[in-house]
């Protein structure tokens, strides 16, 4: 069995792996917020499926209250503006509806967001902006065959 989830992160089942989540309260851009989570040996939180969306939910509302409003960095870049298309880190296409938000649609919003609004909604954001940011390990813990 791989190691136990690094410090500060919270373990989670996930399909055959287990998943291991860090909320991060620091305001940095898109690439710092990235480069965080390589350093620790895993990536922004890819919502790729419904299932996963549920954990970072829970996940975000097991944090303390918080009076204002905030969003975090997540995998998700605007490939194609004309045809609405997007990819996470790997170059897989981005085929989960995590109810983004075109706010402004401007030309420089091309990197995703999600807001600790109710259902947590994603925003398409310039990727210069600073947010907080949720960062996601992957472990393989149950036998495939």
């Amino acid at each position: 069995m791989p190691p136990h989830c690094p410090p500060g992160y919270t373990a989670y089942n996930y399909s055959y792996f287990e998943i291991c989540l860090k909320f991060v309260p620091l305001f940095v851009n898109h690439t710092e917020a990235v480069s965080s989570c390589v350093k620790e040996g895993g990536d922004l939180i890819k919502l790729d499926s419904r299932d996963k969306f549920k954990i970072f939910q829970r996940h975000m509302l097991q944090l303390p209250p918080s009076k204002y409003p905030f969003k975090v960095w997540l995998q998700g870049e605007e490939t194609d503006r004309k045809k609405g298309e997007w990819t996470f880190h790997d170059g897989s296409i981005f085929d989960f509806d995590c109810k983004i938000f075109m706010q402004t649609n401007q030309p420089e919003e091309t990197h995703l967001a999600a807001s600790n609004k109710k259902d947590f909604p994603c925003d398409d954001e310039d990727p210069a902006n600073t947010h907080h940011y949720v960062c996601e390990i992957y472990r393989t813990f149950k036998d495939t065959y």
